[in-house]
């Protein structure tokens, strides 16, 4: 492998108009590391939009290891022309789907955003949810609407832990409307995410819900809290946290 990578390399080098050929050679060998060899080094001698015309010809017609071999170029390339390939991969399911997941990630854009948000409740969803972490992208509208149509818990809580992680606070309303489900499981959900969305402005709503709450979400009901009233001056968290506690029917629940 390492001395058929150094022959490709000294070839395409000796002769760059005929590296393409190379390359293309190198696609139908079943070696994997001499694949990305010749990739990487015909990039390198190349340029990347001079070998995206022969990766994506007949892409559809290549193996599946080949396949993620050029998706993970996509993606770490970031060439964003070849997003239509790049998200119809996401069908083929396995290590395809997972390369296509992670290039769309790294590739980005809305229409990426929408389809990774709508890979959060099926097999492909731990992938997404990686790609989504470190997305630089805006997609707080996608995850708002998939929020409202979450068809079950898990894809409800894979939604709410990227609300979570990018602290999405116009999430609160219908966070609200969950914690009062009758799904017990989306309730609590629910709670545990309030922590990381309330501000200042969900201080009587969340000592009302710390005031009735249960034993057993007690704990998330004080963190939402804390977290609700952690941007004022200390005078102002005492004076806040003192007035919900005059009014409460349950002062315990304010303790530790």
């Amino acid at each position: 492998s390492a001395y058929k990578s150094a022959g490709a390399l000294a070839q395409m080098k000796n002769d760059p108009a005929k590296a393409v050929k190379v390359v293309a050679a190198a696609l139908k060998s079943e070696d994997v590391k001499y694949r990305n060899s010749v990739i990487d080094n015909a990039t390198s001698i190349l340029g990347a939009g001079n070998l995206v015309p022969l990766f994506t010809k007949n892409f559809a017609k290549l193996s599946a290891p080949v396949k993620v071999d050029l998706l993970n170029w996509f993606g770490n390339n970031k060439i964003s022309s070849v997003s239509d390939i790049v998200l119809g991969s996401f069908s083929e399911g396995g290590d395809v789907a997972s390369a296509a997941i992670a290039a769309a990630g790294k590739i980005g854009g809305d229409k990426a955003a929408k389809a990774l948000v709508g890979q959060l409740g099926g097999e492909n969803s731990a992938a997404a949810i990686a790609a989504l972490k470190s997305f630089k992208g805006n997609y707080q509208d996608e995850l708002l609407a998939a929020l409202d149509g979450a068809k079950d818990n898990k894809t409800l809580g894979n939604i709410l832990g990227l609300v979570m992680a990018r602290r999405i606070t116009a999430a609160a309303p219908k966070v609200y409307s969950l914690i009062d489900s009758k799904d017990a499981e989306a309730s609590s959900l629910a709670k545990l995410a309030l922590a990381d969305i309330v501000g200042v402005q969900d201080i009587d709503k969340v000592g009302a819900l710390l005031d009735n709450a249960s034993a057993a979400d007690q704990k998330a009901a004080q963190n939402a809290l804390i977290a609700a009233v952690h941007t004022l001056a200390p005078a102002e968290q005492y004076a806040k946290v003192s007035a919900l506690m005059k009014k409460s029917k349950n002062v315990s629940a304010y303790y530790p």
